[in-house]
This record gives C-alpha cells, structure tokens and sequence, in this order.
C-alpha cells in the first residue's frame, strides 16, 4: 500500500468533518451533532425526509468521539491563535517576547 495514502488518512477525515460541520450551518436541515455522529448514523439520518429530522433521536452508541475531540482540539487551538494575535504575540512568541509555540502549554 502507498504510505502517502495512508499518511492522508488523518487529513481526509478531518476534511469530511469540516464538510459536516459546514452542512450544518448552511440551513440544510441537519442536527446540529451531525458531524459528531458515526459513519453509519450519519447515512441513516441522510435516508430520513426533511419532515421526519427534526424530531429525530439519535440511537445510543452513534457518537463518534474522535471526531469530538478533534473539534474540540480545532477549536482550542483556533481561540489560543486568536487571543494570542490580539493579545500582542504571534504564532512562536506569546506577548512578553518569549519563545512559545501556539496552542500547546507550557512549550
């Protein structure tokens, strides 16, 4: 198998979780944990029609929490930047000039 395949993996499904997040946003009808959901809900909520998803229940089991963590790590990393930019520091200094990379603590 070609390594750079499987080296993209990550990267694609995080890509799709974006798409996801997207969607739910766009006013296409979709819950709002959508993207947080399992391949398999995922499909069987896209089945349903439009009248019968807003009062949907997701099944026990269908939450994905890789996905969760990854928006979650996304999210803390994207407001660290952003605090940082505004604050008066940059991506490798934090605001007094010392060196410090973005998002992680402490390094």
């Amino acid at each position: 198998m070609n390594p750079r395949l499987i080296a993209n993996q990550a990267v694609n499904s995080f890509r799709s979780m974006g798409r996801d997040v997207r969607s739910t946003f766009t006013g296409d009808g979709k819950d709002l944990t959508y993207a947080f959901r399992t391949p398999e809900a995922r499909a069987a909520y896209d089945k349903l029609p439009l009248d019968q998803r807003a009062g949907h229940k997701w099944d026990r089991g269908s939450f994905n929490r890789r996905r969760a963590a990854a928006a979650a790590g996304a999210a803390y990393v994207g407001g660290d930047a952003t605090y940082r930019t505004l604050s008066g520091g940059s991506a490798y200094r934090n605001s007094s000039g010392e060196s410090d990379v973005v998002g992680i603590p402490m390094i």
